[in-house]
């Protein structure tokens, strides 16, 4: 059963064409990760999902009773402590403060943030307190938005650790992230914004795959029969670049950047 679908919706900001005549759905009790450069839409589309942007046109029904929502770049209140803060938010959507004091502690703990004013915080420790605070809250549906910025690997991995858990609970997580290569792990199906405006459908699978039949190569010469990434950087089959050239695996992000370039 679809926990969101989008019909024919169109989004612009003056002349510029975000989406237009979109159809989309996101199916119940799976991870999904929308993947695009920075200002393709991936913030708005989450918005709209959410209900606090309109579309221009089209229908967008959601059959969730509860959303818990990460916002791009937000940062925690910096004079309240960790726990405060995510007690705060979570009594704000209904749970006793005793509950919430409970959560934020075992949240804490699990993200390993230690209870100190959130103005004492490294950016990494801002990010685990939000991270913390909307996870902690029992909804059917995550909307993440770039939940990976300012995390180091630790992080990292505590927060694929407990989307998978949310996972087996039956609950829905749509994640926002530029690169795909830190969370492909726990995604069931990978949507691509392309610069066409086209979104497309990948199973991570399919994208591992292909990464393993190619390579990148930095070259100043334009290499014929090869996906021109960015600046001086070729996507190639295997076998087919002399030695002599500056080479590395494949990973799935230069796939990712090919497709959004390229179909």
């Amino acid at each position: 059963m679809a926990i969101v679908r989008l019909e024919s919706v169109s989004k612009s900001y003056g002349d510029v064409i975000i989406f237009k005549d979109l159809i989309l759905s996101f199916d119940e009790n799976l991870v999904y990760g929308i993947v695009a450069p920075n200002g393709y839409g991936k913030t708005t589309l989450l918005r709209i999902i959410l209900g606090i942007l309109k579309p221009d046109s089209g229908k967008v029904t959601v059959n969730a009773k509860r959303i818990s929502y990460l916002p791009q770049d937000a940062e925690p209140i910096g004079v309240m402590s960790a726990v405060d803060f995510i007690v705060s938010y979570l009594t704000l959507r209904g749970l006793d403060s005793r509950r919430a004091k409970q959560k934020a502690l075992e949240m804490l703990e699990y993200f390993n943030v230690p209870n100190k004013e959130v103005d004492e915080m490294s950016g990494g420790q801002k990010q685990r307190v939000l991270l913390s605070a909307v996870l902690s809250f029992d909804a059917d549906l995550y909307l993440l938005d770039e939940p990976l910025t300012y995390l180091d690997i630790e992080g990292i991995t505590r927060l694929k650790g407990i989307i998978k858990k949310m996972k087996e609970d039956g609950k829905t997580v749509i994640i926002s992230s530029p690169t795909l290569s830190g969370i492909i792990d726990v995604l069931d199906k990978v949507l691509i914004i392309t610069k066409s405006k086209r979104f497309l459908h990948f199973s991570p699978e399919e994208l591992v795959k292909e990464a393993e039949d190619k390579v990148v190569v930095d070259s100043d010469e334009i290499l014929e029969n090869c996906y021109q990434l960015y600046e001086k950087n070729y996507l190639c089959e295997k076998g087919i670049i002399p030695s002599y050239n500056s080479i590395r695996k494949a990973n799935v992000d230069d796939i990712v950047a090919k497709v959004v370039f390229y179909e």
